[in-house]
C-alpha cells in the first residue's frame, strides 16, 4: 500500500468510527428519522459544506448537469440521466465515490478532492447517506432568519431557576435533595427504587467512579467492617482529596476538548508541550478550581487581570485540534481551523452545535449563519496554529504559539546570557575563519590553475560590462575553484588542526547552551496585536465568496449583543507574566475573547452550568440527564428530569462553581447507592431504559480504567504524575499502520509503562490497541460520551495481549510473595486481589482443579533439562489471566 493510500485508509477508519455506529446493521436506505443525531451532525458539519462548495455549482438548485441534483437526499438518491449515483451503505457500488476517486468519471472536473474530503464522502455513503429532513425555514439565507416564540421558549434557552424540592411519600429514602427529584418521578409512575447495593459493591463503585482505580482488599475489608454512620461519607471525602481524582476526571475533560499531542494527517508531528495542558486540567480538578474560572482560563487566560502560568497553559485549549501542515488551500485551511475552535468551544461549554451554521442557518436550532460568523469574530485576533520551530525556540513573539513561563528577572538574565554567548560564537567563528584563510587561498589558487583556460580567463577578466554568458562562466569557475571547509581542514597542519577542533567544540557548546532555556514554555494563545481582522459572512461557507462584514456578537437567541469586556489595563500594571510579555514586545489585547469567556462563564448563561452538571451526572450514572451531553439543541434528546438538572445547575453556581461538593452530593444520594439489579418486572415494563433512575446502571469500565485496574491488581501501578507522557511497547504490525512506521513513537522502560493510562502519549494516527479496542476517544473532535461496544476482539485482546500476559505474571509473583505456594491460599488471594471477594465453594473447587491441571500441563515442558522448573508459576499466571478476563473484573456494578 502506498503512503498516500495508507493515509487515506486511516482517515476513512477514523471517520467511520465517528459516523457509522449501528447503521451497518440497518437497511440500505433508512428513513431520515432513523439516523442518529451524531450522523446528522456529521452531515451538517462535514458533508453538506463539501457538497455546497464542490458540487452545487453544477448539481444544485440553479444548474443540474447530467440531470443530477445533490442539494437534497431525495434528488441525490434519484440520480441523474445515467441513473443512481449513490448506493447507501455501499460505497464500492456508488458512481459518486468512483467519480471523486477519478476512476472513470472525474468529479469535480477542475481538481480532484483532497484525501480527507474523499474520506468524508466515502464514510457518508457507507453510513447510509444520512441526511436530515429538509426544512427550508432553517436552511434559508441568513437575511431571512427569524426566531420564533417556540424557539425562545425552548427549555435549554430558559434561565436556570432553582426549583423547589419535591414532596414525596417515602421521606426515609431521601438522603439528598437529589433523591426527592428522582423519587417524585418514580412515585408518579407507581414505581419503587431499588434497594441499596451491598457495601462491597458500593466501595468498588465509588473507587472506580471517583479515582478510576479499584480499592485494595484491605480497604474493602475495613469499609465492610466499619458500621459507623460516618464511614461512607469519610470514604467519599478521602477519595475526593486524592490526586488520582484529577487523573480520572481530567481524562473525561480531555475527551471533551479533543486532546491529543500530535497534529494528525500524514506526518502527525508532535504539538510541542501539549502535555502541559493535560497536567493543567488534572491540577485544576485536584485543586477544585471553580468551574467558571476554569472556563475563563481556557478561553481567555492570557487576557485576565491576574494572568498566571496556569492561565497561559490553559489557552492551549485552542491549539489541541487536528492541523493540516500542507493544505491545498491556505485560506480554506484558516477558516477550517476557526471552525474547529467554534465547534469545540460551543460543544464543550454550551452543549450547542454552532458549527452546523457555517454554510447556512442551523437546520434545527435558532442559530443563523450570521450568528456563526459573529461568534467567529471573537477569535479573529488569534494567530492560528503554526508549527513552532522547536521546543527550544525562543523568539516567543512568533504567532503566539509558545509562551515563556518565567519572570522579568529571569528573562533579563537570559537575554544578557544570550547576547554574551552569541558574541562569543561570533568571535570563535572569526578566529576559525582566520585560521583557515591562508590554506583556503592557497587551495583556491591551485584549483584555479588547473581549470580549463577558458574558465580561467573568464574568471580573471572580471569587468562590469560582461555578458550574461561570461557572468555564468565566471561563476562556474568560482564554484569549481573554491575549496570546501572539509578540504581546507584536511590541509591544515597538526597545530592548526588542534586549534580548529577546539574552536569548533567551543562553538558547539555555545550553540547547545542557547538551546537550554532556563525556563519552561507553554503551548498557548496570545494575541499579537490589538486590531482584529475583519470578519465576513462566507456564502455557503466558501472562502472565495465573502459577503457582508459582521461584528463580534452572541447568537441572536441570547440577545445578539457583543459581550462587553472589562478594560484591559497595560501589562506593566498587572502580573509578572504580563511584564514578561511586554518585555517581548507583545501588544495589549482587545479583550474580545475575555468578553465572550465572561459571558460563557456567567450564571446568567442558561447553558454552561447545565452542561457541566450533566457531564458529572453522566459519569456517575452511565448516562446524562440529557442523554446527548454535547447537544442540548433540538437534534439532541431532552432531559429526563429537567427539574433535577436545574437544581444541580443552581446548586453548582450557589456553591461557587466548585465541582467536588457537587460530586459529593451526587454520590451521597440514595439514588447513586442503589443496586443495579434489573429484576423488578414492573419497573422494567414501565421504564426499560431506566430513564427514571429506579436503579443504578451497570457499566463496563472504560479503556483506561481497565488497564489501570490490571496494573493495580498486578501490583505494578506507578503513581508518578505529570510530564510529557509514556510510550507503551507496540508491535511492528501496529507501528506499520502509520504512513511512516514508527515515526514519533518512542519506547518507555517497564517502570514508566506502568504509569496510569492518563499519561499515555496520545498520537492521533497511532493508538494503543488495548485502549482502542475498548472504545478509546477519537481525538478528532469534541467527544462528551464515548460509544460503548461489546465485540469479540475485546475478549481476544484481554486473553492474548502481551500486556495482560505480562501483568498476569506480575500478579502471580505478587501472590507467591504474599501467600506462598499453597494452591488453596493462592486461589483465595487471587480472587481477593482481582474481584475483591473470596471465591464461592464452586469457584474455589474449579480454580483449584484448574491450577492442578495447568501444573500437569506445563510440567512436561518445564521438566525438560533446558527449561528448569516453573510449572506451578505458569499455572498460577494462567489463573490470574483468567480472572482478569471475567465480566466481573471489567464491569462496575
Amino acid at each position: 500500500m502506498s503512503r498516500l493510500s495508507a493515509t487515506f485508509s486511516v482517515l476513512v477508519v477514523a471517520l467511520a468510527a465517528i459516523v457509522l455506529g449501528p447503521v451497518a446493521a440497518r437497511s440500505a436506505e433508512p428513513e431520515a428519522k432513523q439516523f442518529s443525531h451524531e450522523q446528522i451532525e456529521f452531515f451538517e458539519a462535514k458533508v453538506r459544506p463539501l457538497l455546497a462548495g464542490k458540487c452545487f455549482r453544477c448539481h444544485g438548485p440553479e444548474k443540474q448537469k447530467g440531470g443530477l441534483r445533490l442539494d437534497s437526499r431525495a434528488s441525490a438518491l434519484r440520480g441523474g440521466d445515467t441513473g443512481a449515483v449513490i448506493e447507501p451503505g455501499k460505497p464500492s457500488e456508488s458512481p459518486l465515490v468512483e467519480a471523486i476517486n477519478y476512476q472513470g468519471l472525474e468529479m469535480p472536473p477542475d481538481a480532484k478532492l483532497k484525501d480527507a474530503e474523499i474520506a468524508i464522502l466515502t464514510t457518508w455513503v457507507s453510513a447510509g447517506a444520512p441526511w436530515p429532513d429538509d426544512k427550508p425555514s432553517r436552511i434559508a439565507e441568513a437575511d431571512s432568519f427569524e426566531i420564533t416564540a417556540e424557539d425562545r421558549n425552548y427549555w435549554a434557552f430558559q434561565p436556570v431557576r432553582r426549583p423547589p424540592v419535591p414532596t414525596v411519600r417515602q421521606t426515609e429514602w431521601v438522603n439528598e435533595p437529589i433523591d426527592a427529584f428522582v423519587l417524585s418521578q418514580l412515585e408518579a409512575k407507581g414505581l419503587q427504587p431499588n434497594g441499596a447495593a451491598d457495601r462491597r459493591t458500593l466501595i468498588r463503585r465509588l473507587f472506580l467512579d471517583l479515582i478510576g482505580l479499584p480499592p485494595t482488599p484491605q480497604e474493602v475489608d475495613a469499609f465492610v467492617a466499619d458500621d459507623s454512620p460516618a464511614a461512607y461519607e469519610k470514604l467519599v471525602d478521602d477519595l475526593l482529596s486524592r490526586q488520582q481524582y484529577g487523573e480520572r476526571w481530567g481524562r473525561y475533560w480531555l475527551d471533551v476538548v479533543r486532546f491529543a499531542q500530535t497534529n494528525g494527517y500524514e506526518r502527525d508531528d508532535e504539538k510541542i508541550n501539549a502535555w502541559r495542558y493535560r497536567d493543567y486540567v488534572i491540577r485544576a480538578l485536584n485543586e477544585d478550581k471553580p468551574y467558571d474560572r476554569f472556563v475563563l482560563e481556557q478561553l481567555a487566560g492570557d487576557e485576565l487581570d491576574d494572568v498566571t502560568h496556569d492561565s497561559i497553559i490553559a489557552t492551549g485549549f485552542y491549539r489541541l485540534g487536528v492541523w493540516d501542515d500542507e493544505p491545498d488551500d491556505m485560506r480554506q485551511a484558516e477558516f477550517d481551523e476557526y471552525d474547529e475552535i467554534i465547534r469545540t468551544t460551543s460543544s464543550a461549554f454550551l452543549g450547542l452545535t454552532l458549527g452546523c451554521a457555517r454554510c447556512h442557518n442551523h437546520m434545527f436550532d435558532p442559530i443563523s449563519q450570521e450568528d456563526y460568523y459573529r461568534f467567529l469574530a471573537h477569535f479573529r485576533p488569534i494567530e492560528l496554529y503554526g508549527k513552532p520551530k522547536s521546543e527550544t525556540h525562543y523568539e516567543f513573539n512568533e504567532r503566539g504559539v509558545l509562551t515563556p513561563l518565567t519572570t522579568p528577572a529571569e528573562l533579563a538574565t537570559w537575554k544578557e546570557t544570550e547576547q554574551r554567548v552569541r558574541s562569543e560564537m561570533a568571535r570563535f567563528a572569526q578566529q576559525l575563519e582566520a585560521l583557515r584563510r591562508p590554506v583556503r587561498e592557497r587551495l583556491f589558487s591551485e584549483k584555479l590553475a588547473v581549470l580549463p583556460e577558458e574558465l580561467r580567463k573568464s574568471y580573471s577578466s572580471l569587468t562590469a560590462g560582461r555578458s550574461a554568458e561570461q557572468q555564468q562562466q565566471a561563476e562556474s569557475a568560482l564554484r569549481q575553484a573554491t575549496p570546501t571547509d572539509k578540504e581546507v581542514d584536511e590541509n591544515l597542519d597538526k597545530a592548526a588542526t588542534e586549534t580548529r577542533r577546539k574552536l569548533q567544540t567551543d562553538i558547539k557548546e555555545r550553540s547547545s547552551a542557547l538551546e537550554k532555556l532556563p525556563f519552561e514554555q507553554a503551548l498557548s494563545v496570545r494575541e499579537t496585536g490589538s486590531a482584529p481582522r475583519e470578519t465576513h459572512l462566507l456564502v455557503r461557507g466558501n472562502t472565495a465568496t465573502p459577503s457582508k462584514k459582521v461584528e463580534p456578537g452572541l447568537p441572536q437567541i441570547f440577545g445578539g449583543q457583543s459581550p462587553v469586556a472589562a478594560a484591559v489595563p497595560p501589562r506593566a500594571e498587572r502580573s509578572e507574566l504580563h511584564r514578561v510579555l511586554s518585555e517581548l514586545g507583545v501588544k495589549p489585547t482587545n479583550g474580545l475573547r475575555r468578553g465572550l469567556a465572561a459571558w460563557i462563564a456567567s450564571p446568567e448563561n442558561p447553558l454552561t452550568a447545565r452542561v457541566i452538571v450533566n457531564r458529572l451526572w453522566q459519569h456517575h450514572f452511565g448516562r446524562g440527564i440529557v442523554p446527548t451531553p454535547d447537544n442540548f439543541g433540538r437534534a439532541g434528546l431532552p432531559p429526563t428530569n429537567s427539574e433535577l438538572l436545574d437544581w444541580l445547575a443552581a446548586e453548582l453556581v450557589a456553591g461557587g462553581w466548585r465541582l467536588k461538593p457537587l460530586h459529593k452530593r451526587i454520590v451521597m444520594s440514595s439514588a447513586y447507592r442503589m443496586s443495579s439489579r434489573a429484576d423488578n418486572a414492573g419497573a422494567v415494563a414501565v421504564d426499560p431504559g431506566n430513564d427514571l433512575h429506579w436503579r443504578q446502571n451497570m457499566r463496563r469500565l472504560d479503556a483506561e480504567a481497565i488497564r489501570d485496574s490490571v496494573l493495580t491488581v498486578s501490583g505494578q501501578l506507578n503513581f508518578e504524575m505529570g510530564g510529557r507522557g509514556i510510550f507503551p511497547t507496540l508491535s511492528g504490525d501496529v507501528l506499520a499502520t502509520q504512513s511512516r512506521p514508527g515515526k514519533g513513537w518512542e519506547e518507555s522502560d517497564e517502570r514508566a509503562q506502568s504509569r496510569r493510562s492518563a499519561y499515555i502519549y496520545v498520537k492521533r494516527t497511532l493508538m494503543v490497541p488495548l485502549l482502542e479496542t475498548f472504545d478509546y476517544t477519537n481525538t478528532s473532535e469534541s467527544l462528551g460520551a464515548r460509544p460503548i461496544t461489546t465485540v469479540a476482539p475485546q475478549a481476544l485482546m484481554l486473553l492474548n495481549s502481551e500486556f495482560l500476559s505480562g501483568q498476569a505474571a506480575h500478579m502471580a509473583d505478587r501472590i507467591v510473595r504474599q501467600v506462598g505456594d499453597d494452591p488453596k491460599l493462592q486461589t483465595e488471594h487471587a480472587f481477593r486481589l482481582a474481584l475483591l471477594r473470596s471465591p464461592t465453594r464452586a469457584e474455589r473447587e474449579t480454580a483449584e482443579n484448574f491450577l492442578t491441571s495447568q501444573r500437569q500441563r506445563f510440567g512436561d515442558f518445564f521438566s525438560r533439562p533446558d527449561q528448569g522448573t516453573g510449572a506451578a508459576q505458569k499455572a498460577l499466571c494462567s489463573l490470574c489471566l483468567t480472572l482478569m478476563n471475567l465480566n466481573e473484573f471489567v464491569y462496575v456494578d
